[in-house]
């Protein structure tokens, strides 16, 4: 299936009218809350796994955590 699609402008031109594909249509933008909710339950506690920094830590060892960190975020 396919739709049309036509421009008219103020100035009095027009253009088209254009052939546009048309896809199957996708699953609905709206969610309820508690889809929602179910969707990010946990995503939190990714970071568990991180151990703080309760003490100085040097440079090397510094990056190395918020290395560690931002892989945990990204699972």
């Amino acid at each position: 299936m396919n739709g049309t699609l036509s421009v008219d402008m103020s100035d009095g031109s027009s253009y088209g009218p254009f052939t546009l594909p048309v896809g199957p249509q996708g699953s609905p933008g709206e969610v309820s809350t508690q889809q929602l909710n179910d969707a990010i339950a946990g995503t939190s506690a990714n970071t568990n796994t991180v151990q703080t920094l309760d003490t100085y830590a040097d440079l090397p060892t510094t990056i190395a955590k918020l290395n560690e960190l931002i892989n945990a975020l990204r699972r």
